[in-house]
Order: C-alpha cells, then sequence, then structure tokens
C-alpha cells in the first residue's frame, strides 16, 4: 500500500473563522459591557483595545480581575453609522 498524504488545504492545516456576528445597536447593549462585548462593538482586536484602556481613551471599572465598560463612555460620536 503506498501512503496517501493530505492535502495542504485540509482543515488540519487552516484555522476556520467563526460565524460573522452582527454588532449590536448603541440602543441594545447593556449598561456595562464585558471587555469581549465592548471589543466587538468597537470592531478592535485584542490589542488594540488593550492598548486603548491603557492609555485612557476608554475609561472601565475593575471587578477583581474582570473589567467592566460603561455604555455612556462607547457612545458614537457624531458622523457615526450606528
Amino acid at each position: 500500500m503506498t501512503k496517501r498524504s493530505s492535502p495542504k488545504h485540509s482543515s488540519k492545516y487552516y484555522r476556520r473563522s467563526a460565524p460573522a456576528q452582527r454588532i449590536p445597536s448603541f440602543a441594545e447593549l447593556p449598561d456595562r459591557l464585558t471587555w469581549a462585548e465592548a471589543q466587538h462593538y468597537l470592531c478592535l482586536g485584542k490589542e488594540a483595545f488593550a492598548n486603548r484602556l491603557k492609555r485612557g481613551d476608554i475609561p472601565f471599572t475593575r471587578f477583581g480581575r474582570a473589567y467592566r465598560i460603561a455604555k455612556e463612555s462607547l457612545r458614537p460620536t457624531s458622523g457615526g453609522t450606528r
């Protein structure tokens, strides 16, 4: 028997991306957002979001190890589409 090699385009080599999620409107957001919720709403990557928190661009509150971001701190400015 000959050994059959799998093609490089199989799912073994490439990570499947998660299905795209709809970005909620500002009115649909909870009063306090988790790190992931705020990051998703602002369409930022992990590092970009962390940098904005460190710079103080986005005010937050810590409860132990958890971050909570107030909904009002993410309010869209004029000219926004959301």
